[in-house]
């Protein structure tokens, strides 16, 4: 991952009210390799476990200067974290983490 790797949460009034989530809170990345509705589906959980949408992986969701699911797909192997750094209106902008981030957040 590079520094500077943005994604865009997409889905969020399906699983959550969007002012539950704060900037700076650290959300998981999970695959969803079973997902029926796209191969390289990521789901957003926030540090309970709990659901609160997918990373965007359609021209029509993917914000400009964020990279789609099926973009970072490859570059993680079934998780990883990232950082809430905007949110706007049902979207929100987070940043990835990389692996060394990661594993210290995660002894936190």
């Amino acid at each position: 991952m590079k520094e500077n790797d943005f994604i865009t949460i997409t889905n969020i009034k399906e699983y959550i009210e969007i002012g539950m989530i704060k900037i700076g809170e650290v959300l998981h990345l999970k695959k969803e390799p079973g997902n029926a509705y796209d191969m390289e589906a990521i789901m957003v959980e926030n540090k309970n476990e709990i659901p609160i949408g997918h990373v965007a992986n359609s021209v029509n969701s993917v914000a400009k200067g964020t990279h789609s699911a099926g973009y970072i797909y490859q570059s993680f192997k079934d998780s990883i974290l990232c950082t809430v750094k905007f949110i706007y209106h049902d979207m929100i902008i987070a940043q990835l983490q990389s692996s060394y981030e990661e594993g210290k957040d995660m002894q936190n």
